[in-house]
C-alpha cells in the first residue's frame, strides 16, 4: 500500500488509468458501444467514466484502496453510494465499483439479489442470515428508502469488482492479445494516453482504432488465423459429432422443420434469427444438426454449442475459453465471418431456466452473448429450448413474439408412418401399438432408446408403455453391457450416477466436472463409451436430461428421501 498523500494519488490515478483501459477494451471489441470520459454536469459525479451497452449506461467509480482499513465498509462508502443513488433511479443504468481491496458487504447484497428472483425470494432465502439483514437495512437508512422493493432493484444493478494491480494489468494484457498485431503492453500505453487526452470526450470503436492505426497498431485477423479457424471447427466437432452417431435402426429422420428454420436463417426478407421449441425429447438437437449442415453445405460460417455441457459464466469470453475460443463465440465467429453472414447456435438454452430451477444468473451471460450476435452484421441466431421453460420463464418468453429477437419455430411429435417404419426394422409389428405406445414413441428419444437396448420381439408384440419402462429398460441393458465391456460386475455404477445427481442437483447445473468421479473413473469411462453419458472438455452428463430426471427420481426414492423436504430445500 502506498503511503498518503502524493504518492497514494499517483497509484490511484494510475489504477484508475488501468481499469479505464479495460473497459476501452470493451469498446473496441465491440461489446460495449462507447466510453465518455469523464462525463461532465451532474451526471458525471461520482464516476471516472460512462460505459454503454446498448440501451444500458453504466458508471463505474474507481478507488483504489481504503486510506485507513484494508477494506471498504458501507459506511466507508456512504458518498459513492449516494450518488449511485442518484444513477440508479433511471432503471436502464448500471453502478460498478471498483477498487483493489474487497467491498464485501455490498457485493454480497447485491449478488445475492442478482441470483434471486423476486423481491420475496430475496427477502425470505437471500436475507436468511442476521448481517445480512442488518446490512441491507443500513443501505436503506444511507438511501433513504422506505422501500426494501426499491433497495433491492438497485442493488440487482450494482456490480463490484476487485482487482490487484497487477491482476488488473495480466486482464488488460490477456484481452488486448487476441485483438490486435505487437505487444499488448505497448498497446495498454497508448490506450492510456488516448484516456488521459480524452477527457469529457466519447469514444466510440471506431475512434479508438483509428488513434491505434495512427500509430502503427493494427488489428490481429483471427479470420485468417488458422489456429483459431481450426479451434472454431474443433468447437463444431463437439457438438456435431455426437448427434451423427445417434442413428434410430440405423436411419437419419429428416425433419420438416428443418426448411423452416433454414429459410428464416437464410432469407433476406426473415428476421434471421430463429428458436426452436418443443418438449423434452421432441429431436429440437437433430433438427439443429440438419439445420447446421445445411447451413455449412451453403458455406455459411457457423459456430454451434449447448450450454448444459458448461460450467456457468459471466463473461462471454470465459465461455469462449471454456470451448477452446479465444474470446465470445459471438465475436470469434464475427471475425471468421469476415462480413459474411454466419449463424450462432446455442442449444439447451433451458438449461439457464428460472422455470426448471437451474442456474438462471447464467443466462445473463447467455443473453449477452445473443445480444453480441445480433450486433453483428449478418450474423443470425438458431436457439433451441424446451418448450416449458419457454413459457414459464418471463426472461426466456421474451426472446419471441413482436417484440422478440426470434421467431419461434415449434418441433412436433414423430407422424406415426415414421413409427411404423421404424418399429418395423426393429422386428416388431406395428398393429399390435397400443395408443398409449403410439403417443410414447413418438418422441425420437423414446425410439431411440427402444432401438439402443435391443429388445428382442416376442410374438411380435411390444411391451413397454411408459418412459418410465423405457428409462428402466436402458438402466439394466446398460449395466448388462457395461459388465461384458470391463469383464466384471458393474461395481460403482451406482456412486457414478448418485455422484453425478448430487453434484448436478446441488449446483443447479446439467454437467459436473469429471475430477468427481475420480474414485470409479474406469466405470465413468465404461458408461461414457456405451452413451450412458457424455463427456465434454472435462465434464460429464447423462446422455440426455430425460434420463438424469429418471435416474435422479430412482435414487431419491430408494434412498428414502422425503420429498416435501427436498421441495423445501431450495428452488
Amino acid at each position: 500500500m502506498p503511503l498518503p498523500g502524493g504518492a497514494s494519488d499517483k497509484y490511484g490515478n494510475r489504477y484508475e488509468g488501468r481499469w479505464t483501459v479495460s473497459r476501452m477494451i470493451e469498446v473496441m471489441a465491440e461489446r460495449a458501444d462507447a466510453i465518455r470520459i469523464e462525463v461532465p454536469g451532474k451526471e458525471g459525479e461520482g464516476a471516472e467514466f460512462r460505459l454503454n451497452y446498448g440501451g444500458r449506461a453504466e458508471y463505474h467509480q474507481v478507488k483504489r484502496q481504503h486510506s485507513a482499513r484494508g477494506y471498504w465498509t458501507l459506511s466507508d462508502m456512504r458518498d459513492v453510494l449516494l450518488r449511485f443513488d442518484g444513477k440508479l433511479a433511471d432503471p436502464q443504468a448500471w453502478c460498478v465499483f471498483v477498487s483493489t481491496q474487497s467491498a464485501d458487504e455490498l457485493r454480497e447484497l447485491s449478488e445475492r439479489a442478482r441470483s434471486s428472483t423476486s423481491w420475496g425470494e430475496y427477502e425470505q432465502e437471500f436475507l436468511n442470515a442476521k448481517n445480512q439483514r442488518a446490512a441491507f437495512a443500513q443501505l436503506r437508512r444511507i438511501w433513504g428508502c422506505s422501500s426494501g422493493v426499491g433497495v433491492y432493484g438497485r442493488l440487482r444493478r450494482i456490480q463490484v469488482e476487485t482487482a490487484s494491480e497487477n491482476l488488473l494489468c495480466e486482464m488488460v494484457a490477456t484481452r488486448l492479445a487476441p485483438l490486435v498485431e505487437g505487444d499488448p503492453e505497448t498497446v495498454a500505453d497508448v490506450l492510456a494516453q488516448l484516456w488521459l487526452d480524452s477527457v469529457h470526450k466519447e469514444l466510440t470503436a471506431y475512434e479508438i482504432w483509428r488513434h491505434l492505426q495512427q500509430r502503427g497498431i493494427t488489428r490481429r485477423d483471427w479470420g485468417n488465423d488458422p489456429h483459431v479457424l481450426a479451434q472454431v471447427e474443433q468447437a463444431n466437432a463437439r457438438y456435431l459429432e455426437p448427434l451423427r452417431n445417434e442413428t434410430i435402426a440405423g436411419r437419419m429422420i429428416r425433419r420438416a422443420e428443418t426448411g423452416t428454420a433454414v429459410n428464416a436463417l437464410t432469407s433476406a426478407a426473415c428476421r434471421r434469427s430463429v428458436l426452436l421449441s418443443g418438449q423434452a425429447g421432441v429431436g429440437k438437437s437433430g433438427v439443429v444438426l440438419q439445420t447446421v449442415e445445411h447451413l455449412r453445405k451453403a458455406g455459411i460460417p457457423v459456430l454451434v454449442f449447448r450450454i448444459d455441457r458448461l460450467a456457468p459464466q459471466m463473461n462471454p469470453d470465459d465461455v469462449g475459453r471454456q470451448l477452446g475460443l479465444p474470446g465470445s463465440p459471438p465475436n470469434v465467429l464475427a471475425a471468421v465471418a469476415q462480413g459474411r453472414n454466419s449463424v450462432l447456435v446455442i442449444d439447451q438454452l433451458d438449461a439457464v431456466s428460472l422455470a426448471s430451477g437451474r442456474n438462471p444468473q447464467f443466462f445473463d451471460c447467455v443473453n449477452e452473448m445473443m445480444r453480441q450476435a445480433q450486433r453483428q452484421s449478418g450474423m443470425g441466431l438458431l436457439i433451441a429450448c424446451r418448450k416449458f421453460d419457454l413459457e414459464n420463464d418471463h426472461r426466456l418468453r421474451r426472446l419471441t413474439g413482436e417484440h422478440g429477437i426470434a421467431d419461434e419455430v415449434s418441433v412436433g411429435k414423430l407422424s406415426r408412418e415414421v413409427i411404423g417404419e421404424v418399429v418395423r426394422d426393429l422386428g416388431f409389428d406395428p398393429s399390435t401399438l397400443t395408443e398409449k405406445q403410439w403417443d410414447l414413441l413418438s418422441l425420437p428419444l423414446h425410439l431411440s432408446i427402444l432401438a439402443d437396448v435391443g429388445i428382442a420381439p416376442e410374438q411380435g408384440t411390444l411391451r413397454p408403455e411408459t418412459a418410465k419402462d423405457l428409462h428402466g429398460l436402458f438402466w439394466d441393458r446398460k449395466q448388462d453391457l457395461i459388465r461384458e465391456r470391463l469383464g466384471r460386475p458393474v461395481e460403482h455404477w451406482v456412486e457414478v450416477v448418485d455422484a453425478l445427481c448430487d453434484y448436478m442437483s446441488c449446483y443447479q447445473v446439467l454437467s459436473a466436472p469429471a475430477s468427481i468421479l475420480d474414485a470409479w473413473s474406469a466405470d465413468a469411462q465404461a458408461m461414457a463409451s456405451e452413451h450412458v453419458l457424455a463427456r465434454d472438455r472435462g465434464r460429464y452428463a447423462f446422455f440426455h436430461e430425460s434420463f438424469f430426471d429418471y435416474v435422479f427420481a430412482r435414487r431419491f426414492a430408494s434412498r428414502g428421501q422425503d420429498l416435501i423436504e427436498l421441495l423445501r430445500a431450495g428452488e
